[in-house]
This record gives structure tokens, sequence and C-alpha cells, in this order.
């Protein structure tokens, strides 16, 4: 399989990425973590994922584990790891999906 000869479509990628750019989920606010959670385990289920959820703790949100079936199963695989907590109560994204620039709310001159 060469790379260069996958199918690279920006418009269908950017729409696929715009609920999780959308959703912003401050580490300290678990209910907002766990609405990117959902999304997450959503679109991997979608891509064929066994979905396993891990209570967070200490007023934190959770973790998800997805684990995508192959053909040797049980045996030792990739691990890929992220984090889905994203940005701070007092930012939020203008023009999200076409040049993302992060300002401060509390900034008058940033509201337009």
């Amino acid at each position: 399989m060469n790379p260069a000869n996958l199918p690279f479509d920006t418009e269908a990628m950017l729409q696929g990425l715009r609920a999780w750019v959308e959703c912003e989920s401050p580490t300290f606010d678990a209910a907002a973590v766990h609405r990117m959670l959902d999304l997450a385990a959503r679109d991997m289920a979608i891509m064929g994922a066994t979905i396993e959820r891990i209570a967070g703790r200490q007023g934190f949100g959770g973790c998800v584990r997805a684990r995508f079936p192959h053909p040797r199963q049980g045996e030792p695989g990739i691990l890929i790891a992220g984090h889905l907590d994203t940005f701070t109560r007092s930012a939020r994204w203008k023009n999200c999906l076409g040049g993302a620039t992060a300002t401060n709310v509390s900034d008058p001159a940033s509201s337009t």
C-alpha cells in the first residue's frame, strides 16, 4: 500500500472533526470531558471498536478504551494514547476550522 495513493478529502475530514473541535472540555469540568468522551466513543464504535468506559477519580472525567478488531486479537498490538480534555473555561474558538485561533472571552476586543 502506498500512502500517497490514499484518498484525501479535506472537506470530509474537517466535517468529521467539527464536533470534536466544537466540544469544549476543560480538564476540571468532568461533565464536559464526558461529553467529549461520548463523541469519541461513538465515532470509534462506528469504526468497529469495542468501547470500554473507565470512571474518573477525584472529580475528574473518565477515560475511553477502544479496542479495534484485528487478526491476532489478544496478542500484543499497537497502543495509541491521547487526551480529550481541551480548553480552559476562558477560551473560545473563532473560525474553528478555517485557521483556529483561541481568544480570551474576558477581552472585550476579542468579542468580534
